[in-house]
């Protein structure tokens, strides 16, 4: 089997995106994203700059899997820990899968180069669009992280149409 395109692995508790909050300055309405999602967004993308070591981006379609490895609480007695560690238990908590999903956008581009900066530079993937498969899954670990395996897709799966 064929390594990904780039695999990203980021420790700590996986997040997942906060929804877009209002404010009214001068009496017209504003939407901002919370500090605490553009601060992982942040660290996420420079993990995945750092990934990719200078590679240009992929210019196919691209499959992505997302696992989450979420931490174990504390306060569990051994035996539960270990029935979560053994995907008997799995975690029905928050961040919900499908916010700690729309993270990937953090991966499509580099981030501006200066304020006002709005050329669209790919990273990994020309645009979002190139997305055509993802797969995710969210399961305890005693080492929490986030794990973003990116592949080309495969030419063979052509074959398989009918």
């Amino acid at each position: 089997m064929p390594d990904p395109i780039v695999s990203i692995t980021l420790m700590g508790a996986p997040k997942g995106k906060g929804r877009p909050r209002l404010s009214t300055i001068g009496g017209f309405a504003r939407a901002y994203t919370p500090k605490e999602t553009r601060e992982f967004e942040r660290v996420l993308n420079a993990a995945a700059i750092e990934a990719m070591a200078g590679r240009p981006y992929y210019e196919g379609p691209v499959s992505v899997v997302i696992r989450a490895f979420m931490p174990i609480p504390e306060s569990w007695s051994a035996k539960k820990k270990a029935a979560a560690l053994a995907m008997d238990l799995m975690p029905v908590t928050k961040p919900d899968l499908d916010n700690i999903e729309k993270m990937v956008d953090a991966l499509s581009k580099y981030p501006p180069r200066f304020k006002g900066d709005k050329e669209k530079r790919p990273l990994i993937w020309k645009d979002d669009s190139f997305i055509v498969a993802k797969q995710s899954i969210k399961i305890y670990s005693d080492r929490p992280r986030l794990v973003i395996d990116v592949w080309g897709w495969d030419v063979g799966a052509k074959e398989d149409q009918g």
